[in-house]
Parts: C-alpha cells; sequence; structure tokens
C-alpha cells in the first residue's frame, strides 16, 4: 500500500506512470512474484485467491494477458493522431488534458496496438519495462506521453513490438466487461441480467461494479463464499467460527467459481489451452501436488488514487480484508 496517491489523470499518461512505479517497487522490495495484474476498484473478483493460484501454477511463467489488436479503427484519427499535454505530469493540482492543435502522423519506426487498459503482465515483462536492456519501452514512453488514453496502447505497443515478447502474448484481459450499443466511452455498470453471462464467460474479474451494488453480495455469497464482510475462505482457513485462525498455508480449496472457471485462452497466433484447469474439491488440494512451484500474484488497485474518475467501492476489500504476514495473501 502507497499511502501518498499519485496524480492520476483520466486518458492521460500517469496511470502508465503509476503503473510502472508500482512495479518498480515490487522488483525493488519482492523478489519471489510472477505476475502484476493491475486492477481497478470498479473491478470484482469472480473467483477465490485458490482458485487463481491453482490456475496460474500451471501457465508458464513468461505469458503475458494482453488484450490487443492492431486494427486502430477509429481510434486512429481520435487517439493516434490528437495530441495532449497531461498536467498531471508537472502541476500540483488536478485539472483536465490539454489538447494540443497539431496533429501528428502514425508512426513508422513500431506498429501500434491497442486493447484494455487491465492486463497481467509477467514479472520478466516488467523487468524489461522498467530496467530493460532494449530502448523500446522508453522510446514508447516518451511516444505515448502525449497519447489520448495511452493505458489503452502502451504496453501493447511495447510487448507486441518486442520479438522476444511478442510470442508470450495471450489475447485475453481475464475480465468480463460489458459495453453500451453502440460502445460508449466507458463501459456499463454490471446488473444481475448480466449475471448468466458473466458466470459462464470464464473470466476472472468483472467491471464496472456501482458504489454500492447488490450484485457484489450475490458474487460474494455464490462464487466467493463470503459472508458478513468476512475472509474469502481457502485451504488456509482454521479456527471456530471458520477462518478466524491461519492454518495450513501449504494447502489450496479451489471454489465453484464462474463455471468451475476453465477458461480456454486463445493466444495469437498460437491457440493455447490450460493444460490444468480448476476442478472443484471435496478435500483442500496440498501446494506439493500442483505441476510448478506456487505462483505469487500481486494485484495493485490504481483506482484507489484520490484523483481517480472512477466510483470506488469502500465498503469492499480485494477478496476480503488482508491477512498479514499471510504467504497466499495478494498484494
Amino acid at each position: 500500500m502507497i499511502a501518498k496517491a499519485n496524480m492520476v489523470t483520466y486518458t492521460g499518461p500517469t496511470m502508465i506512470a503509476n503503473s510502472l512505479h508500482a512495479c518498480a517497487i515490487l522488483l525493488k522490495r519482492r523478489k519471489k512474484w510472477d505476475w502484476f495484474i493491475n486492477l481497478s476498484a470498479a473491478d470484482y473478483p469472480l473467483v477465490t485467491q485458490d482458485d487463481i493460484i491453482h490456475v496460474f501454477s500451471s501457465v508458464p511463467r513468461n505469458l503475458n494477458f494482453v488484450d490487443h489488436t492492431s486494427r486502430l479503427g477509429w481510434k486512429e484519427a481520435k487517439r493516434a493522431k490528437p495530441m495532449i499535454v497531461d498536467p498531471g505530469l508537472y502541476m500540483s493540482r488536478k485539472s483536465s488534458v490539454f489538447w494540443v492543435s497539431q496533429k501528428r502522423d502514425l508512426p513508422t519506426a513500431f506498429k501500434l496496438f491497442t486493447g484494455s487498459a487491465w492486463m497481467a503482465l509477467s514479472r520478466e515483462f516488467v523487468d524489461f519495462c522498467v530496467v530493460g536492456w532494449d530502448n523500446l519501452p522508453r522510446m514508447l514512453l516518451m511516444y505515448y506521453t502525449n497519447f489520448v488514453s495511452s493505458p489503452e496502447g502502451y504496453f501493447h505497443t511495447v510487448i507486441c513490438n518486442a520479438p522476444e515478447f511478442a510470442k508470450t502474448v495471450v489475447n485475453n484481459d481475464l475480465h468480463y466487461i460489458a459495453w453500451d450499443t453502440p460502445p460508449k466511452q466507458h463501459p456499463r455498470n454490471l446488473t444481475a441480467g448480466d449475471i448468466p453471462l458473466m458466470v459462464a464467460g470464464g473470466a476472472a474479474f468483472a467491471r464496472k461494479f456501482g458504489r454500492v451494488d447488490a450484485n457484489l453480495d450475490w458474487i460474494d455469497s455464490e462464487l466467493l463464499g463470503r459472508t458478513n464482510g468476512s475472509f474469502v475462505p481457502g485451504g488456509w482457513c482454521a479456527g471456530s467460527p471458520p477462518c478466524s485462525e491461519v492454518g495450513n498455508v501449504t494447502q489450496l480449496n479451489p471454489g465453484p467459481g464462474p463455471a468451475g472457471w476453465t477458461p480456454s485462452w486463445e493466444d495469437r497466433p498460437f491457440p493455447m489451452v490450460l493444460s490444468a484447469p480448476v476442478q472443484v474439491r471435496t478435500e483442500p488440494a496440498p501446494i506439493n501436488s500442483l505441476k510448478s512451484p506456487l505462483p505469487l500474484l500481486s494485484f495493485l488497485s490504481l483506482s484507489l488514487s484520490l484523483s481517480h474518475q472512477e466510483n470506488s467501492n469502500p465498503r469492499r476489500s480485494f477478496l476480503g480484508a488482508e491477512i498479514p504476514n499471510h504467504p497466499l495473501r495478494f498484494i
């Protein structure tokens, strides 16, 4: 947790700056983690911690989950060619971005990609972006400083233009998101009518939810097994009442999740299906039975910044309250 929030300007590059700042802190302070996953306060999990850890334990550690495309469409004229200046980079008070009257041509030194602003990045790729040996991340960072809605393009363009990482991209953002028809600037808030598709979609997270939303209570009860604002149960739970004590932290107990959370993720251009999808168990699965060492995933809720535009949900904490010094805790 970073006590002092950084400035975030909507549609500006300050969200990228905050993401890279968080990545740099993790690289410095934590040695054993495998993926960086950025989340908004308008997101909510559809699976438990044990579900996520169990599934990712069978996934190669170098994979990056980035929803992307090179077909810019309307974004070419509305985002790639216009230029902005983000006052959040140099001013202490929040204000909207400044629009530059002059426009620019599309670059020829690299190919632009766009997609979802939400992703799961491998530690190897994060290290490449922050302290990497190649100049590409820094060159693109300067380019995207004046790019409209740069969080929807920076990491996508970096990874797809780096040959050593392009083959690691899975074209999926792990989210269920619903849009209006035709799509508006933001996705619409999810309602009870979205639950069937949301549950059947095989996503780990869903967005957006309102500040007070009864659907969150349904997810807590039916998918996460969480009641009365308590912890999300897992293999670590012990004591009476349940989860009042930390028991065997080497056990995983995957829950039902959305459709058992057995997603098939398609990597472009190479198809890839998880070899060991989550199976609902009646007994906790010991960690040493998994095919590979336990991954540590790091979740950063960037919209906890006081300057973020989206509605946060103060009565919710991600996957329940934090367990001090718990090795399965998400940071």
